[in-house]
């Protein structure tokens, strides 16, 4: 991993090795998950699944039961080659923040 650019290393067969984008680190938002979003604690390459954890908005929390953690997994364009570019995806079920009860 080159981190100070935010690429990985890829070995090709014909045309060598390859920089790509990476997907970066921090909290983000997902169209799909209304009142929330994901944290995301570790970069990963393209095709890597890693766990993003939910933080709902203030008023909101997730229903009882529910877990506090899912999968994403860091898509990348080819076309791409900002470093950090990478995009992340809820691998399964998406989390869902619900509105709480006032507490007085």
């Amino acid at each position: 991993v080159n981190a100070e650019y935010g690429k990985q290393w890829y070995q090709r067969r014909v045309r060598g090795p390859e920089c790509i984008p990476e997907c970066p680190v921090g909290t983000f938002e997902f169209p799909e998950i209304a009142d929330g979003r994901m944290v995301v604690a570790d970069a990963a390459a393209s095709g890597q699944t890693v766990v993003a954890t939910v933080q709902c908005d203030d008023g909101f929390g997730l229903a009882e039961g529910a877990e506090v953690s899912y999968d994403v997994l860091c898509n990348t364009n080819e076309n791409t080659t900002e470093a950090n570019s990478g995009f992340w995806t809820v691998v399964n079920d998406l989390p869902v923040c619900m509105p709480t009860c006032p507490t007085d």
